[in-house]
């Protein structure tokens, strides 16, 4: 696991930020987290891409390409925002994982800072705006709501490397 602050520079993160959490962008309704959890809590989500095929224009917006460029994969399997609104107090959702692929990764990128936070394996990952952590896609997993909304893009995706 690899957690890198300040992924991209701070006017990306800002630009990012403003489109995600601005108030044009299409959020979908998805009634739960974690889809084999019958009791898992609903999230707002964006699919920009998913089994090979862009799903969103803005997949290729500017505010995303550094994102893209930093990650240096050679092939994408899934990009998709997730919007939780804010909760009385952190939640968290059941552990999963998002692939069995060999050599996958998961990259989950934090747009906001907020009391969220994701377990990876047993390492706790703070939510802080710009932060990226970066695992194989095969380790198990979860991700917490927060006092305040909170904004995560996951990318599932196979390294130049």
């Amino acid at each position: 696991m690899k957690v890198i602050d300040n992924f991209i520079d701070d006017y990306q993160q800002d630009e990012i930020h403003n489109l995600l959490l601005g108030n044009e962008f299409p959020w979908s309704y998805c009634r739960r987290i974690v889809s084999s959890d019958p009791d898992s809590r609903s999230q707002m989500v964006h699919m920009f891409y998913n089994n090979g095929f862009p799903q969103s224009e803005y997949v290729q917006d500017r505010a995303m390409m550094p994102l893209l460029v930093e990650l240096d994969a050679c092939a994408l399997i899934k990009i998709k925002a997730n919007l939780q609104l804010k909760t009385d107090f952190p939640s968290s959702s059941k552990t999963h994982l998002d692939h069995t692929f060999p050599n996958a990764m998961t990259a989950i990128y934090y747009v906001n800072s907020n009391d969220g936070y994701t377990m990876v394996g047993d390492q706790k990952v703070e939510s802080v705006k710009g932060r990226a952590v970066i695992f194989p896609s095969s380790t198990i997993h979860f991700g917490t709501s927060s006092t305040q909304d909170r904004c995560v893009i996951n990318f599932n995706y196979f390294p130049q490397k």
